[in-house]
This record gives C-alpha cells, sequence and structure tokens, in this order.
C-alpha cells in the first residue's frame, strides 16, 4: 500500500525533530558515540518489535531466532549506553566525615549508649523514616 501523497516518511519526521530540538546530528560533522550507540540500539529494537509483530510490509516474516537476536542487540547496545544517560545513584554519605567524625562521649557506658541510640532511633522513627517494632529482652535466670 503506498503513502497519502504528502506524507512524510520516518527519516524526514526524524530529520525535522532534530532540528526543532536544535541537534546537530549530521554525521560529516560530528560522530558522537552515544548518539550512535542510542540509534543503533533503536534500531534493533523497532526491527525486533516488528518482526515479532509481523507487521513488516513487503518483507518476509522474520524468523523467532532473528527476533531474539534483534532484542539481545539492542539490549547490549541500550546496556553500553545506558550509565551516561542515566548515571547510577550515588553512595550514601554518611553523616560526619574522615576529617569529622560524629560520635558520642568516649567513655561513655553501655546504658548511656543505649539510651543514646534509643533516642535517635525515636527521632527517626517520629519523621516516619524508620518503621520498628518492639521486642521484649528475654528475662535473665
Amino acid at each position: 500500500m503506498a503513502r497519502i501523497a504528502g506524507t512524510k516518511n520516518k527519516r524526514t519526521l526524524l530529520r525535522e525533530s532534530q532540528e526543532a530540538m536544535s541537534i546537530e546530528r549530521d554525521p560529516n560533522k560530528i560522530a558522537d558515540m552515544l548518539y550512535i550507540m542510542e540509534y543503533s540500539a533503536t534500531f534493533y529494537f523497532t526491527r525486533a518489535v516488528a518482526g515479532a509483530s509481523g507487521k513488516q510490509k513487503g518483507k518476509a516474516r522474520r524468523t523467532a531466532a532473528q527476533v531474539d537476536e534483534d532484542f539481545d542487540r539492542a539490549t547490549r547496545i541500550a546496556g553500553m549506553a545506558a550509565p551516561y544517560r542515566h548515571p547510577r545513584l550515588s553512595a550514601v554519605k554518611v553523616a560526619g566525615g574522615a576529617s569529622n567524625p560524629v560520635h558520642f562521649k568516649d567513655d561513655a557506658t553501655a546504658e548511656e549508649l543505649r539510651a543514646e541510640i534509643e533516642r535517635r532511633l525515636n527521632i527517626l522513627q517520629e519523621a516516619g523514616i524508620l518503621e520498628l517494632k518492639v521486642i521484649e529482652t528475654p528475662e535473665v535466670q
């Protein structure tokens, strides 16, 4: 089935959207490796989806092995590009630091430490950060 006269093809739509976003994607001027990885992953993913649904016009239907290979390629390439597009979460920063550690009294007794831990846990529980259940201490006989 032919396109309706005046309908834009995919390449024209892509070019116009990139122009609207002011992105320079002329391969003769720039070779952005992240763009290449994303474009390749999109290509293989689109081809796999079209092959899996059997919506490839004018072409022989792709086998399950070919579709699986396309999904695998798209996944591998997307996995390589992901750290640059979506950075990992940073590690949890502990209060204080190497030069300014947070500590209680150096000569505190066990009861004082227990009371301080309970006080800090209560603060966290009241703020809704922790949800704790009280566990009774066993009686020593």
